[in-house]
Formats: structure tokens, sequence, C-alpha cells
């Protein structure tokens, strides 16, 4: 196995000597540098086979791997500077930084000479494990090995009715036993069991302590788990959750399981949660007191879990060494008694021990096995404890692995003590750090999954699947606690990670230099980072506590991975990350915290970032952040709680899209942050996608644009709108897939033969609706899926439905499964709380429902067969006379596409005809296409049918400009389309002092009304941009019309910089908008704000000139318990809601007045609480009145 560029045994000397290669390949001066460097990476391979390396050896080592990680520094801050082709030649970063350099050649020299003067060289040499990759029993979690008596005693109490249990009294049973003796594995199998419906539990919990538990957390896992629905209105006090959760479990029939519990004064503290009533309750724990105490000191509460007798340790060893032949061959028979004696009966070194053998080659599996049995002392099961056996069996076992496995391994020394974690997250981590070194073609993800599944077969990592972390349904896993220990040793050890835990009560030694920083700072109020800690050098990041204890991200310049769990009992807190742009090497962001993050509003400066993942309310999601070069993964879920809700960059036309990043492999985008208004077309360019998590507002043109993604395993998909025809799964689409989730209001699915070969979790999601008639259409050739394993569906009820509603729908859908062959294994059915469906428009909503709006809604909003659009958008900024032209300076194109597959007309394959289209034969080849006269009409800028559904012709219409003297819009307005294409010529905007009243504008391109009989074609319509007269005119210019996005300077008597200026930026009014907003809302303190200083006579112009900017056509709801409010961009009052009933704005009494007020001034503080609705027409609006 290649070593890896970055590693615990040789620091950054791979990826250092690479950097090297790449800046300094042919000056001839750092060859000697550079070939000192390599004879020091020979040496530390060499000594990585010497078995129990002395003082000196380790002492040698650690200085080589120092010397890697400071000149790698060195080396980053030369490429990260800030104009490095400036300099006269490569070497120049040698004299720029001297002092370091002659340092460093210094030290090479010095480190070399010191390994020749002590002669450190190997003295006895070892077989390196060969990681396997092809596990067969990797995710069969075994069941519990020799515990038959405690599992059947514990089953017949977990099945024990309620009836004459003493109600006074909580009904826990305390497992007890040795660390190592599996404990965990037996708990763990009652909570798999416990799910069956036999069991009658409403909910259930588990959780893991500590030696030093946050009790606080533990609470809070219990409560996240047994009402996943709906989080507390509380706060995170301990108090509080008790209370909380007491009140929740009051009337149900619960089990809590608290693995590994260390401590009584905990357990009085949680125990405090749980109702004593129709409760069960296991605790498992090492210490006897603890158990006595959880089980009110009733020995016959107390299931004892012993070591395994000898003829079951044997048993166990040969099940992991020898696999599926269950025989030990006969010439190890004695060495594997000794081995498995020398492991005092405890499954997890048995395991350990087992998988170094099952690794190895047949030939060399009794020489391994002499050299176990050799290392451990003969005296070690009957002269130690659980832990110094397991300590002795991890030693060894970690001594035998590659360094690859090492380095992963002590990474795992991150996270705090029994955290649960995903498999994905860790590998990501991982190849973030350059720790997976993939040869012969092999993917790097596949190869890092590789090392996991290692890690997890030898014991080092174990699976903890009862939890449901909200992800995809993956599973969880965790290191047992004696593993943790071990690493957390080594890493130590190896300056490999630095961790710094609060809840530990030994002082942590910190060393000259940290490069891996973990901060488990827990619900510590006053934690700080040690002043003595040099972050700057950091390369990996942890950090887990309150938002007050979190560092300044931005003094972290260096590092690589990011992981931010935070929480703050302020939910109105917001958490800035917008100093993360300084992170010159930052790959991996992780960010999970109950607070608003806000985000930088440009990315782009982080160039190496692969992975960006936001499990948090978001303020802002910069558009650029989708065009990272080398990004790999994107996952945002949480809130957006500005008024932003859709990204141009993330349109769904795929004109706005000019370049997709085609290497992703995995992008998930949630509700409310994005919303597509179909499946895009381009993600069609991505090739490599693996996993894919969007909602899409309806399917229009079916899933063509995914079914042919070569490696795509995992899609979950969410259609808001109920589709209305049946999705077909043809043959030889989807060829990889293997878990597909579909969440829809009406379930329609047919597969045809041969489809989706792969497919094994099928999970649905869908309504029970009002006397609906299912007629076999559900899950139409299901037998179909060949490798299908399970199935499960969710059921929820519409608003028009009952319950008996459900239960025909539940009983069409078990008997849509049972025509699978296999039914029998994966049927699954839950009641779950209503889909959403979106029937209407939102601004349908607002200004009420007809049946002429439905009409057109069911037939003029009909997707058009082609429509057109623009090849590329135009310049950002327009000069009025001046010819359109596009961002790269070429003459605007305009061409004809086919909505369904988004190709355009000249390039569709002829004939190209599929069962699956929605309209008939005769509708897909209307009239001739090879010639078409298209005209331009100018539109308004802040016109928002761009980014939604299409729109109707009437309202394309009223959004074109109204030209008041003479044209807006000069040149060629009309040209002649040939064959699907066409040039614009000359085509200006005139002067536009007298007709404009915002300076933004759009350009739409339609065919010319009455020249075309073949049914609708849609327009085209471009990205807005500013139009300005002429290329003198300066942005300080104050002209009459502000735009809401303008710098606040720009009004009338407000200088740039000056003192009024000043004070609007202290109090965050820096724009236009939040001037009209604040005045709209608060006149009084904005007056007071500006001060004396400003005259009536200033006050009066700056605001009569602010109230000549266009608000725009957007609007905007805010709903509270006494009604709901409708305002414009700067809090104009458009519409009142009042119980339910609209009321005239003329006819408010005093008591309605004051509401509205009261309504207007928390929808001004709360601006994240403002739902955005699409303007739809403006006749049905009432005349704008100002709020106060």
């Amino acid at each position: 196995m290649t070593e890896p560029l970055n590693s615990s045994s040789l620091g950054a000397m791979g990826s250092l000597l690479r950097k090297l290669d790449e800046l300094l390949r042919t000056e001839e001066r750092a060859q000697g540098l550079i070939g000192d460097l390599r004879i020091i990476r020979t040496k530390m391979e060499e000594l990585l086979k010497v078995d129990s390396p002395p003082h000196t050896v380790k002492y040698w080592m650690n200085e080589a791997r120092e010397l890697s990680y400071d000149m790698e520094i060195c080396v980053d801050l030369f490429v990260h500077s800030s104009q490095p082709e400036a300099l006269p030649d490569k070497l120049a970063w040698i004299f720029t930084w001297h002092k370091e350099i002659l340092g460093f050649l210094a030290r090479v020299k010095e480190v070399n000479e010191r390994c020749e003067r002590y002669n450190l060289v190997p003295n006895s040499s070892r077989t390196k494990i060969i990681a396997s990759h092809q596990l067969q029993t990797l995710y069969e979690e075994p069941d519990p090995f020799g515990m038959e008596e405690p599992t059947n005693k514990l089953l017949e109490w977990l099945m024990l009715k309620d009836h004459g249990e003493d109600e006074d009294k909580l009904n826990v049973v305390s497992v007890l036993g040795d660390e190592g003796v599996g404990k965990s594995t037996l708990v763990k199998r009652l909570w798999r069991v416990s799910e069956d419906n036999k069991f009658q539990f409403n909910c259930r919990a588990f959780v893991q302590a500590a030696k030093k538990p946050d009790t606080r957390m533990i609470l809070r896992s219990i409560l996240s788990q047994v009402h996943p629905q709906k989080p507390p209105e509380c706060s995170s006090k301990v108090p509080n959750l008790i209370r909380y959760l007491r009140g929740h479990l009051q009337d149900k029939r619960y089990f809590i399981v608290i693995d590994d519990l260390w401590d009584i004064s905990v357990w009085n503290i949680v125990r405090q949660a749980f109702p004593q009533r129709k409760c069960r309750i296991i605790t498992a724990t090492t210490i006897e007191n603890v158990a006595r105490a959880c089980c009110s000191y009733d020995s016959n509460n107390i299931v004892n879990v012993y070591r395994l007798r000898d003829s079951e340790a044997k048993k166990l060893f040969i099940d992991r060494a020898f696999g599926s032949k269950k025989i030990c061959p006969s010439q190890f028979n004695d060495v594997t008694d000794k081995v498995t004696g020398k492991c005092g009966g405890l499954p997890l070194a048995i395991i350990c021990t087992a998988r170094l053998v099952a690794n190895q080659p047949e030939t060399e599996q009794e020489q391994l096995l002499d050299y176990v049995n050799n290392s451990l002392p003969s005296n070690l099961r009957t002269k130690s404890s659980s832990t110094e056996i397991l300590t002795q069996v991890l030693n060894l076992c970690y001594s035998r692995l590659p360094c690859s496995l090492r380095t992963c391994l002590l990474y795992l020394s991150m996270y705090p003590e029994n955290y649960l974690f995903l498999k994905e997250d860790l590998v990501k981590q991982w190849m973030a750090e350059d720790f997976i070194c993939a040869l012969d073609g092999n993917d790097i993800a596949d190869v890092a999954g590789g090392y996991f599944d290692e890690l997890v077969s030898l014991g080092m990592i174990q699976r903890m699947d009862m939890i449901n972390s909200n992800k995809k349904g993956l599973l969880s896993y965790t290191v047992h606690p004696v593993v943790f220990d071990f690493v957390r040793c080594k890493s130590t050890e190896d300056n490999f990670v630095t961790t710094i835990d609060y809840s530990q009560s030994t002082a942590v030694v910190l060393t000259e230099k940290v490069r891996r920083l973990s901060l488990h700072f827990g619900s510590a109020t006053y934690a700080t980072t040690p002043a003595c800690v040099e972050v700057s050098q950091v390369r990996s990041l942890s950090f887990m506590g309150l938002l007050g204890c979190m560092p300044s991200i931005a003094e972290f310049m260096l590092v690589r991975v990011v992981i931010l769990h935070i929480h703050s009992d302020d939910g109105d807190t917001k958490f800035s990350l917008e100093e993360i742009c300084k992170l010159l090497q930052l790959r991996y962001l992780q960010v999970q915290c109950n607070v608003t993050v806000v985000l930088p509003h440009q990315m782009r400066s982080l160039k190496h970032l692969e992975t960006v993942e936001i499990n948090a309310g978001v303020e802002y999601v910069p558009p650029d952040m989708f065009h990272a070069s080398r990004l790999l993964h994107v996952r945002l879920v949480g809130t957006m709680t500005s008024q932003t809700r859709t990204f141009p960059s993330v349109d769904d036309s795929g004109s706005i899209v000019p370049s997709p990043p085609v290497f992703l492999q995995s992008f998930e985008l949630l509700p409310p942050i994005c919303i597509f208004s179909r499946i895009p077309l381009w993600f069609r360019e991505l090739h490599k996608l693996r996993v894919l998590e969007i909602v899409v507002r309806k399917l229009r043109n079916t899933i063509d644009a995914l079914e042919k993604l070569p490696v795509l395993k995992h899609l979950s998909l969410y259609v808001r709108t109920p589709t209305e025809v049946s999705i077909i799964f043809i043959k030889d689409v989807f060829p990889s897939l293997e878990y597909f989730k579909f969440v829809c209001g009406v379930l329609s699915l047919v597969f045809l033969e041969e489809a989706l070969p792969q497919l094994r979790k099928l999970k649905l999601v869908f309504n029970a609706h009002e006397g609906e008639q299912y007629r076999n259409m559900m899950l139409v050739g299901i037998r179909h899926l060949s490798s299908l394993e399970e199935v499960v569906g969710s059921i929820g009820l519409a608003p028009d439905a009952v319950e008996s509603d459900r239960v025909a729908a539940a009983s069409a859908f078990k008997g849509a499964i049972r025509k699978h062959p296999r039914h029998r294994s994966f049927e699954q059915v839950k009641m779950v709380d209503p889909v959403d469906e979106d029937d209407d428009d939102p601004w349908m909503k607002l200004t009420g429902s007809c049946s002429q709006r439905r009409e057109e809604s069911s037939n003029e909003r009909e997707v058009p067969r082609w429509k057109l659009a623009f090849q590329s958008p135009p310049q950002h900024i327009i000069f009025a006379g001046s010819n359109i032209k596009d961002r790269d300076g070429r003459p605007l194109e305009v061409i004809l596409v086919d909505t369904d597959t988004g190709s355009p007309l000249s390039k569709l394959r002829p004939g190209r005809l599929s069962k699956l289209r929605r309209r008939p034969l005769s509708k897909l080849r209307p009239g001739p296409l090879s010639k078409l006269r298209i005209e331009f009409v100018p539109l308004e800028g802040d016109y928002i049918g761009l980014f939604g559904d299409y729109c109707t012709a009437d309202e394309f219409q009223r959004a074109v400009v109204r030209e008041r003297q003479g044209k807006l819009l000069t040149g060629q307005v009309r040209i002649i389309m040939r064959d699907g294409r066409a040039t614009v010529g000359e085509l200006q905007f005139s002067d536009k002092s007298s007709w404009s009243h915002c300076r933004r504008f759009r350009i739409g391109a339609r065919v010319v009304p009455g020249s075309y009989d073949g049914g609708r074609i849609a327009e085209a319509i471009t990205e807005n941009f500013m139009v300005i007269d002429d290329e003198h005119e300066t942005y300080g210019r104050k002209y009459y019309a502000p735009v809401l996005g303008d710098s606040v300077w720009r009004l009338d008597k407000i200088g740039k910089d000056s003192a009024f200026h000043s004070k609007l930026k202290r109090n965050n009014i820096e724009t236009v908008q939040e001037f009209l907003r604040m005045l709209m809302v608060k006149p009084d303190q904005l007056r007071a704000i500006l001060g004396d200083g400003m005259t009536d006579d200033m006050w009066e112009a700056t605001t009569k000139h602010a109230r000549t900017c266009d608000p725009g056509n957007k609007v905007y709801a805010y709903s509270s318990a006494g009604g709901t409010i409708y305002t414009n961009s700067i809090f104009n009052l458009v519409k009142v809601e009042i119980g339910g009933i609209e009321c005239p704005l003329h006819q408010l009494n005093s008591d309605q007045t004051m509401l509205v007020r009261q309504l207007s001034l928390e929808a001004y503080e709360h601006p994240g609480k403002l739902m955005e609705l699409q303007k739809r027409s403006s006749p049905s609006l009432c005349p704008l009145q100002e709020i106060h």
C-alpha cells in the first residue's frame, strides 16, 4: 500500500515533496534540499517497520514530521502570496523568506546527521496487513455471542404487560459487565427488536453517556428522538428539558436505553424526565454501584453479562478469522487456543485479533498467529483487567496496520467520546486531509470507503444504526470507549490531534505546535482556546460548544477541514462566517447549529473548496458557491432567513448556468433554501453525481434529465404539485440507482421489465385523499424490480381526507407491494404527517381565487412545446446608444429550444418520439418552424417570471415597459429566425432620461403576434442589467430616481462618508431599501438617528427623493396570531386579513389599526419570517398605504 500525501507517521512529507517538485523542478539550486528531504522520507518509511521502537526513534520521527509541517506552511504561504507571478523566478521565494529557508536547510541537515549518529536503522521487520475492501459480512450486525440467557431474560421483560406494575416506580433493568464484554451489542439487539409493533411502544430513544457526560446533551438527544416532528419551544436549560420531556412522555408507553453510564449523579438527574408508568428503561454500565442505583437497589433487576467461555471464544474467533469455512485448520488449533485464552473471553479483543488473521494471505496466517501469541503476555488473562487486556490487543493490532489505516484511525480523536458520526462525513474529511492514496485508476472515494469498512471489521469502529440521522437513512457509527481512549492517547503521542475537552478534569499538556485542534466545550459557558495555541498552523478544526466560546475563524488561515457544531440559548443570534474567505486551504466545511449562519457574499476565493454542508438557518447563499472548480459535495438543509429565496446561479432553465460544477458527486438542496420549478436540465452534465436530493414544484418533463446519469446511486425527489400522469421507468435508465425516495401527494409509478436493475431500497411518501380510488395504479410492475430488498411506505392525510381514507390507502399500498415475489421480507407501512401539496399559486391565495383563474392555471399555463432562449446573457452594464452585446462582447443570439429535452431545434434528432410524452403526437410537430418572425421588447428589471414558472402571454405583456416619449428600444427590434437560430445585429437603448423610473431592465424576445399559428412558443427573457446614459456617467452622481439596492449615500443631502452616512451605517442602514423600510415603519427613530444636524428642509428633501424609488412588484406576507399583513418591499401596506377575513384598508377601526401597526413592527424586526409571494397581476391590488 503506497503511503498517502499526509499521515500520522510521515507528517506532510508526501505533499511537501510534491509541491516542491512542482515549484522547483527546473531549479538546480533547490535539488540538494529536495534530495535531502527524500532521504529523510526513506528513513522514516524504514523506521515504520520497527517493532516497539526505542524513544530515540520516536523522538527523531516526531522531529522529522514537524519539519515537514513547518516547511509545507512556508510553501503554502508562497503559493497564496498576492503576486507570485511578479517574482523574477520560482526560487525568489527563498529570498523572500530567507531566514525561514536558511533555518529549514539547517534543520534538514541536522535531522539527517542525527539519524546517522544514533544509527537509527530497523532491527526487525514485520509483515504489513493488506487492507481488504471486499468484506462479505461487514454490515451484518452480529447477534450477542454467548448471551442467550440474558437476551431471553430481557426479551421476556420487554413483553410484560403494564397491568399490576407499581406506578410509583420506574421499570428499570441494568446490564452489568466488564469493558468489551458485549453490553452494547446486547442492548443494541434489544433496541432493534423493540421496533416491532408487538411491543407497542409509542416512542423510543437510545443514548450513550460517557465518563464525563454533558447531561444537557443527553436530555436533548432523548428529546430529539421521542419527539422528532416538533422541536421544543423552550430553552436548552436542564430543568426546562426535564419538564418538557416529562410532559411529552406522560401518557405514552416508551422505551429508553442509556448505554455506557458511569456516574450515579447523571442518572439521578436524567431519571427526573421519565414518568413512573408504562415505561421500559435499560441502562448499561461497568460499575456495580451505578447498576444498583439505577434499578432502585433491586438485585433482581440487574442482568450480568460475563466473559465468554473458552469454547465460545474459540468459536467466535474461528467465525471471524476463517469466514465461510467455519473450520480452524488443524495446524492452527494449539496456537488458536492460546491466542483466544490471552484475549480473556472479551469479544472485542477476540474480533480484533481474528480480523488480523482474516486479512492475511493463507500462507502467512500461521506466522501471524505465532506472532500474536508471542506478543501478548502469558499472564495477560489472569493478572490483567479487561481494560488492560483490550489495550494490549489494540496496541498489537494498531502496530500491524498500514500507515494509511493508522492515520485514518487516529483522526477519530477529532470527535468527542461516544460521538455518532456518518461514514460519508468521515471519509470526506479523510480525503480533504490527503490521507487517502488511490492507485491503478481506483476512485479515491471508494478507497476511503474501503478503509472505513476495514476499521469496522476490526471492531475499531462500531455500527450504531438505532438513531435516525435524518440524512438519507444512513447508518450511524461510533468508537468503543476503550478504543477511543487508546486512539486519543496515540494521537497525542504523535502530536496528530490536540484535544481540549472541558468535560475532563485533568489538564491537557499542550505541545509547542498544534496541527489539528479539537475543542469539546460542551455546555461550558466561559470556555476559551488557550492563548499558547498557534491556531494559524492548524490543519483541521473541530468545535463543539456554545456560540460565545467559538474562536475567530479568520485566525485559522491554513485550515483544511472545519467542523462546527454550535448551539446557543438565544435563537435570534447570528453566527457570522463571512471571514471564511480568508481560509486559503479550506476544503471541507460542515456547520450544524441552532442559530442563523451568515455566509460571505462571495466565496470564489476558496479555490480548494470540495464540500459544503450546512444544517442551519442561512441568511444568504452566495451564488458563486456553486461555481467552485473543485466542488464535489453540496448539502444545504435548514431555513432561509432573509428575503432571498432563489439564486440565479441555480436557475432551472439551464441557460443561466454557463458552467455547472461538472465534478459534483453529491447535491442536496432542500426547502425553503431552494425549490426548483422543474428538474434542471443541466443535471444531465453531472456525470459523476452519486447522490441527489432536490425539491421540484412540478414534474414538467418527467425525470428525463436524470435517467442517464451513469453513477447516480441515491435519489431523493420531492414533488410539491401532485403528478397528473404516472412516472414510467423503462429499461436502461438509472443503471446504478440503489436508493430511491419519492415524496409526492399522489403515488403513481410504473416499472417496466428490467427497470432499475440495482434498486435495493424504495421509500415512498404520499397522501391519502378523500374517496380516492387507487385501481392498482400505485406501483405498477413492482415485480420487475429484481434487486429490491426493502420498501417503506409513509402515508399522510390530505386536508380533505379522514382516517378511513388513510386506511384505504394503506390497504391499496400493501396490495401493490404483495405483487413482488419477496414482499413478506420488506413490507413496511407508517402513518406520518401530511405531504405538502401546492395546488394554488401563492398570489392567488393573496388576491382570492375564481373559476377564471383556475381555468387559466389548467390551460393557459401549460408548458409550451417550444420556447425561445438567449444563448448567453447580456453585459451587466449597457450604455445608451451602443449596440447590446453579450458578456463575451459578441452579438446576442436567440435559439429555439425543445422544452422537454432542452435541445435546440437545430440539434434535435428527427423523429425522436417517446411513449412517455404527455401530449398527443399531433401536437409534437406544430407547423413550420424553419422561419419565424421574432421581436424584441424592453421589460422591467424586477420582473420575476424568469426564475419561476412559465408565464402566460398576458403576464409577459404586462411586464413590457410602457414607453413615454419615443422608442425605448431601437434598431433591429424585429428579425427573421431561420432554422431555429437568429443573431441580433443593431439593437440599442435610447436616452432614458425622459421615460425611465428605474435603471434596470431585461430584454424579452417573442414571436411576433399573429405571424405563427402553430401553437404558443414561450418567450425568452434575459437577466437584468443596468442602462447608463453614456460612458461618462458617474456612480456618485445624484440621479432623480434611486434604486432599492443603491447605497444610501446616493440620496439627496446624504454625502458619501459624511456624518449622516456614518450614522446610518452604524445603525445598519446601508441601502435605499433599508432607509425606506425604517421610514415607513419607524420614521421618528430614523429622524433621531440623523440628529439635529439634518434640518427639517433637508429631511423633507431626503425623504422626498427616497420616495421616488420604485418598490418593484414583489409582495411579502407576515402572519401572526392576530392576522396577516401583505406589504411590498419597503413595507407599504397592500392588504390585511384579520381572523381569515380581508379588511379594507380605509375601513379599519382603531383596534384593527393598532393590530396592523403591531404586525408591521414585528415584520420589520423579524424580516426572516416574511414569505415572499410572486405578484401575478397588479389591477387587483389595493392602493398602497404607508403603515405609519
